[in-house]
Protein backbone atom coordinates (compact mmCIF):
# COMPACT_ATOMS: atom_id res chain seq x y z
CA UNK A 1 0.00 0.00 0.00
CA UNK A 2 1.36 3.68 -1.26
CA UNK A 3 1.56 5.77 1.48
CA UNK A 4 0.90 9.77 1.42
CA UNK A 5 4.28 11.58 0.51
CA UNK A 6 5.80 14.19 2.68
CA UNK A 7 4.99 17.08 0.25
CA UNK A 8 1.38 16.15 -0.34
CA UNK A 9 1.02 16.09 3.30
CA UNK A 10 2.50 19.62 3.57
CA UNK A 11 -0.17 20.76 0.94
CA UNK A 12 -2.84 19.23 2.83
CA UNK A 13 -1.78 20.96 5.94
CA UNK A 14 -1.29 24.59 4.42
CA UNK A 15 -5.06 23.98 2.82
CA UNK A 16 -6.48 22.81 6.42
CA UNK A 17 -5.08 26.36 7.67
CA UNK A 18 -7.88 29.09 6.12
CA UNK A 19 -10.97 29.25 7.02
CA UNK A 20 -13.50 28.16 4.49
CA UNK A 21 -14.05 31.55 3.23
CA UNK A 22 -10.47 32.20 2.72
CA UNK A 23 -10.12 29.01 1.32
CA UNK A 24 -12.88 29.95 -1.17
CA UNK A 25 -11.40 32.98 -2.00
CA UNK A 26 -8.07 31.32 -3.29
CA UNK A 27 -9.73 29.29 -5.19
CA UNK A 28 -11.55 31.73 -7.06
CA UNK A 29 -8.59 33.57 -7.63
CA UNK A 30 -6.68 30.47 -8.70
CA UNK A 31 -9.58 30.02 -11.20
CA UNK A 32 -9.38 33.75 -12.37
CA UNK A 33 -5.89 33.24 -13.24
CA UNK A 34 -5.97 30.39 -14.96
CA UNK A 35 -8.73 31.59 -16.89
CA UNK A 36 -6.66 34.67 -17.96
CA UNK A 37 -3.94 32.49 -19.09
CA UNK A 38 -6.28 30.59 -21.71
CA UNK A 39 -8.01 34.13 -22.71
CA UNK A 40 -4.16 35.14 -23.60
CA UNK A 41 -2.89 31.81 -24.87
CA UNK A 42 -6.02 32.20 -27.27
CA UNK A 43 -5.74 36.10 -28.06
CA UNK A 44 -2.01 35.27 -29.39
CA UNK A 45 -3.44 32.46 -31.27
CA UNK A 46 -6.24 34.77 -32.96
CA UNK A 47 -3.52 37.71 -33.27
CA UNK A 48 -1.37 35.24 -35.48
CA UNK A 49 -4.68 33.59 -37.43
CA UNK A 50 -4.82 37.72 -38.09
CA UNK A 51 -1.16 38.04 -39.20
CA UNK A 52 -1.68 35.20 -41.79
CA UNK A 53 -4.83 36.46 -43.56
CA UNK A 54 -3.14 40.18 -43.79
CA UNK A 55 0.12 38.85 -44.85
CA UNK A 56 -1.85 36.75 -47.57
CA UNK A 57 -3.61 39.66 -48.96
CA UNK A 58 -0.61 41.37 -49.64
CA UNK A 59 1.19 38.71 -51.05
CA UNK A 60 0.46 39.71 -54.48
CA UNK A 61 1.34 43.50 -53.45
CA UNK A 62 3.75 45.62 -54.50
CA UNK A 63 7.42 45.25 -53.13
CA UNK A 64 10.66 47.55 -52.71
CA UNK A 65 12.12 46.04 -55.80
CA UNK A 66 9.21 46.78 -57.70
CA UNK A 67 9.50 50.58 -56.28
CA UNK A 68 13.32 50.11 -57.85
CA UNK A 69 11.90 49.23 -61.57
CA UNK A 70 9.75 52.00 -61.37
CA UNK A 71 11.83 54.50 -60.71
CA UNK A 72 14.40 53.09 -63.24
CA UNK A 73 11.69 53.02 -65.94
CA UNK A 74 11.94 56.81 -65.74
CA UNK A 75 8.11 57.09 -64.33
CA UNK A 76 7.79 59.93 -61.76
CA UNK A 77 4.28 60.08 -60.05
CA UNK A 78 2.33 63.84 -60.16
CA UNK A 79 0.50 62.06 -57.36
CA UNK A 80 1.69 60.36 -54.43
CA UNK A 81 -0.53 58.49 -51.84
CA UNK A 82 1.72 56.32 -49.02
CA UNK A 83 -0.19 54.61 -46.09
CA UNK A 84 2.79 53.97 -44.01
CA UNK A 85 2.28 51.80 -40.48
CA UNK A 86 2.69 53.97 -38.24
CA UNK A 87 3.91 53.06 -34.60
CA UNK A 88 1.04 53.25 -31.74
CA UNK A 89 1.60 53.17 -28.03
CA UNK A 90 -0.65 50.81 -26.50
CA UNK A 91 -1.10 50.82 -22.76
CA UNK A 92 -2.79 47.23 -21.72
CA UNK A 93 -3.14 44.41 -23.55
CA UNK A 94 -6.24 44.63 -24.28
CA UNK A 95 -5.58 47.93 -26.38
CA UNK A 96 -3.50 46.36 -28.02
CA UNK A 97 -5.50 43.19 -29.42
CA UNK A 98 -7.52 46.33 -31.12
CA UNK A 99 -3.97 47.94 -32.27
CA UNK A 100 -2.34 47.47 -35.83
CA UNK A 101 0.19 45.15 -34.00
CA UNK A 102 -3.01 42.73 -34.33
CA UNK A 103 -2.32 42.20 -38.29
CA UNK A 104 1.32 43.66 -39.24
CA UNK A 105 4.74 44.65 -37.63
CA UNK A 106 4.54 48.31 -36.84
CA UNK A 107 7.35 50.70 -37.77
CA UNK A 108 8.94 53.35 -35.07
CA UNK A 109 9.25 56.95 -37.11
CA UNK A 110 12.61 57.21 -37.85
CA UNK A 111 12.06 54.31 -40.01
CA UNK A 112 9.53 55.78 -41.62
CA UNK A 113 11.61 58.91 -42.50
CA UNK A 114 14.72 57.40 -43.81
CA UNK A 115 12.23 55.00 -46.06
CA UNK A 116 10.19 58.23 -47.30
CA UNK A 117 13.32 59.93 -47.98
CA UNK A 118 14.59 57.57 -49.90
CA UNK A 119 11.98 56.69 -52.10
CA UNK A 120 9.21 59.47 -52.57
CA UNK A 121 11.72 62.22 -53.82
CA UNK A 122 12.97 59.67 -56.49
CA UNK A 123 9.56 59.22 -57.35
CA UNK A 124 7.96 62.29 -57.68
CA UNK A 125 7.73 64.41 -60.66
CA UNK A 126 8.99 68.07 -60.28
CA UNK A 127 5.26 69.39 -59.75
CA UNK A 128 3.77 66.71 -57.26
CA UNK A 129 1.34 66.13 -54.56
CA UNK A 130 2.24 64.24 -51.86
CA UNK A 131 -1.33 63.00 -49.58
CA UNK A 132 0.18 60.58 -47.23
CA UNK A 133 -2.44 58.58 -44.79
CA UNK A 134 -1.97 59.28 -40.94
CA UNK A 135 -3.09 58.65 -37.55
CA UNK A 136 -3.68 61.29 -35.33
CA UNK A 137 -1.66 60.54 -32.33
CA UNK A 138 1.46 60.65 -34.94
CA UNK A 139 0.47 63.96 -36.86
CA UNK A 140 4.02 65.58 -35.66
CA UNK A 141 5.12 62.85 -36.90
CA UNK A 142 3.84 62.61 -39.94
CA UNK A 143 4.70 66.17 -40.40
CA UNK A 144 8.55 65.82 -39.98
CA UNK A 145 7.93 62.71 -43.40
CA UNK A 146 6.82 65.38 -44.80
CA UNK A 147 9.91 67.77 -44.09
CA UNK A 148 12.40 64.82 -44.79
CA UNK A 149 10.72 64.07 -48.19
CA UNK A 150 11.42 67.66 -49.04
CA UNK A 151 7.77 68.88 -49.73
CA UNK A 152 5.87 71.39 -48.24
CA UNK A 153 2.85 71.00 -45.83
CA UNK A 154 -0.36 72.72 -47.19
CA UNK A 155 -3.18 71.20 -44.63
CA UNK A 156 -5.64 68.44 -45.17
CA UNK A 157 -6.77 66.78 -48.01
CA UNK A 158 -8.98 64.15 -47.12
CA UNK A 159 -11.00 63.52 -44.35
CA UNK A 160 -12.49 60.05 -44.03
CA UNK A 161 -15.54 60.50 -41.54
CA UNK A 162 -16.15 56.15 -40.50
CA UNK A 163 -19.40 54.62 -40.92
CA UNK A 164 -20.79 51.62 -39.92
CA UNK A 165 -21.61 48.96 -42.90
CA UNK A 166 -24.35 49.42 -44.57
CA UNK A 167 -25.25 53.07 -43.03
CA UNK A 168 -27.39 55.37 -45.72
CA UNK A 169 -28.06 58.13 -43.40
CA UNK A 170 -26.37 59.52 -40.26
CA UNK A 171 -28.44 60.95 -37.99
CA UNK A 172 -26.53 63.54 -36.34
CA UNK A 173 -28.49 64.03 -33.02
CA UNK A 174 -28.01 61.15 -31.92
CA UNK A 175 -24.53 60.89 -32.86
CA UNK A 176 -22.75 61.94 -29.86
CA UNK A 177 -25.20 59.63 -27.90
CA UNK A 178 -25.35 55.97 -29.72
CA UNK A 179 -23.16 56.78 -32.58
CA UNK A 180 -26.14 57.40 -35.14
CA UNK A 181 -24.53 54.97 -37.90
CA UNK A 182 -20.94 56.50 -37.29
CA UNK A 183 -17.87 53.70 -37.21
CA UNK A 184 -17.27 52.93 -32.98
CA UNK A 185 -13.71 52.94 -33.05
CA UNK A 186 -10.65 52.76 -30.33
CA UNK A 187 -9.62 55.87 -27.60
CA UNK A 188 -8.12 57.05 -24.74
CA UNK A 189 -10.56 59.83 -24.71
CA UNK A 190 -13.45 60.48 -27.11
CA UNK A 191 -13.91 57.24 -29.33
CA UNK A 192 -11.82 57.76 -32.67
CA UNK A 193 -13.43 57.94 -35.70
CA UNK A 194 -12.04 59.52 -38.39
CA UNK A 195 -8.17 59.09 -40.06
CA UNK A 196 -6.56 62.02 -41.95
CA UNK A 197 -5.13 62.32 -45.66
CA UNK A 198 -2.81 65.44 -45.46
CA UNK A 199 -1.54 67.45 -48.03
CA UNK A 200 1.58 68.90 -49.30
CA UNK A 201 3.33 69.92 -52.55
CA UNK A 202 6.33 69.98 -54.27
CA UNK A 203 6.73 72.29 -57.30
CA UNK A 204 3.60 74.00 -58.80
CA UNK A 205 1.08 70.80 -59.61
CA UNK A 206 -2.11 71.80 -61.58
CA UNK A 207 -5.65 71.55 -60.27
CA UNK A 208 -7.93 69.31 -62.24
CA UNK A 209 -11.29 70.53 -60.51
CA UNK A 210 -12.42 72.69 -57.90
CA UNK A 211 -15.42 70.21 -57.06
CA UNK A 212 -13.63 67.98 -55.07
CA UNK A 213 -14.63 67.87 -51.27
CA UNK A 214 -12.62 66.95 -48.42
CA UNK A 215 -15.07 65.15 -46.34
CA UNK A 216 -15.30 61.30 -47.39
CA UNK A 217 -18.15 59.53 -45.77
CA UNK A 218 -17.29 55.74 -45.46
CA UNK A 219 -17.55 52.41 -43.80
CA UNK A 220 -14.71 50.96 -42.46
CA UNK A 221 -13.28 47.78 -43.63
CA UNK A 222 -10.54 45.63 -43.17
CA UNK A 223 -7.89 47.01 -40.73
CA UNK A 224 -5.85 49.81 -42.32
CA UNK A 225 -7.96 49.81 -45.65
CA UNK A 226 -8.90 52.84 -47.04
CA UNK A 227 -12.06 53.66 -49.10
CA UNK A 228 -12.25 53.72 -52.76
CA UNK A 229 -13.53 57.07 -52.82
CA UNK A 230 -10.52 58.54 -52.27
CA UNK A 231 -8.65 57.50 -54.44
CA UNK A 232 -11.75 58.09 -57.47
CA UNK A 233 -11.28 61.75 -55.81
CA UNK A 234 -7.40 61.71 -55.78
CA UNK A 235 -7.56 60.54 -59.78
CA UNK A 236 -10.33 63.03 -61.08
CA UNK A 237 -13.80 64.30 -60.74
CA UNK A 238 -15.65 67.07 -62.44
CA UNK A 239 -17.89 69.48 -61.50
CA UNK A 240 -21.21 66.99 -61.74
CA UNK A 241 -20.77 64.12 -59.35
CA UNK A 242 -22.02 60.80 -61.20
CA UNK A 243 -22.86 62.30 -64.50
CA UNK A 244 -21.91 59.94 -67.45
CA UNK A 245 -19.03 62.98 -68.20
CA UNK A 246 -17.28 62.40 -64.66
CA UNK A 247 -17.58 58.36 -64.80
CA UNK A 248 -15.80 59.28 -68.13
CA UNK A 249 -13.26 61.26 -66.54
CA UNK A 250 -12.64 59.15 -63.52
CA UNK A 251 -12.63 55.76 -65.89
CA UNK A 252 -9.66 57.86 -68.54
CA UNK A 253 -7.59 59.24 -65.28
CA UNK A 254 -7.61 55.54 -63.68
CA UNK A 255 -6.48 54.23 -67.32
CA UNK A 256 -4.52 56.57 -67.75
CA UNK A 257 -2.72 56.02 -64.32
CA UNK A 258 -2.36 52.14 -64.57
CA UNK A 259 -1.19 52.50 -68.19
CA UNK A 260 2.14 53.83 -67.36
CA UNK A 261 2.67 50.67 -64.99
CA UNK A 262 4.09 48.93 -67.30
CA UNK A 263 3.02 45.25 -68.46
CA UNK A 264 -0.86 46.28 -65.92
CA UNK A 265 -2.89 42.99 -66.32
CA UNK A 266 -6.26 43.18 -67.99
CA UNK A 267 -8.20 41.31 -65.27
CA UNK A 268 -6.52 44.24 -62.98
CA UNK A 269 -7.55 47.14 -65.25
CA UNK A 270 -10.88 45.80 -65.31
CA UNK A 271 -11.67 45.77 -61.80
CA UNK A 272 -10.27 49.58 -60.98
CA UNK A 273 -12.81 51.11 -63.47
CA UNK A 274 -16.12 51.90 -62.33
CA UNK A 275 -18.76 49.47 -63.00
CA UNK A 276 -22.91 49.09 -62.49
CA UNK A 277 -24.65 47.32 -60.06
CA UNK A 278 -24.93 43.94 -62.86
CA UNK A 279 -21.17 44.16 -62.87
CA UNK A 280 -21.41 45.80 -66.63
CA UNK A 281 -19.07 48.68 -67.44
CA UNK A 282 -20.22 51.99 -66.93
CA UNK A 283 -18.28 53.80 -69.62
CA UNK A 284 -16.78 52.86 -73.23
CA UNK A 285 -13.51 52.82 -70.90
CA UNK A 286 -14.49 50.63 -69.02
CA UNK A 287 -16.16 48.35 -71.62
CA UNK A 288 -12.21 48.02 -73.91
CA UNK A 289 -10.67 45.87 -71.19
CA UNK A 290 -13.85 43.54 -71.23
CA UNK A 291 -13.65 43.23 -75.24
CA UNK A 292 -10.00 42.55 -75.09
CA UNK A 293 -10.37 40.05 -71.77
CA UNK A 294 -13.16 37.70 -74.32
CA UNK A 295 -10.65 37.72 -77.21
CA UNK A 296 -8.17 36.61 -75.09
CA UNK A 297 -10.48 34.36 -73.62
CA UNK A 298 -11.79 33.14 -76.88
CA UNK A 299 -8.22 32.13 -78.04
Amino acid sequence: MQGIGKHLAHQARVLSGPSDEVFEKTVSDARDKVARAVRNAVREIEIEQEREVYRARIEEGGSVADLEALIASGFRAGVICPDFPWPFEAYSGKSKQRSAERYYDIWPLERIKAFAADFIPRLAAKDCVLLPWGVWPELPGALEVIAACGFEYKGLGFLWVKSTPNTEIITVKRAGLKGGGLHWGTGFSSRANTEPCLLAKQGEPLRLSKGVHEVVIASAGAHSEKPDEVYRRIFLQNHKPGSQSDSNARDAAVAASLALQFGCPVDVLRRALLRDAHGNASTPVGAAPDIISDMEKSK
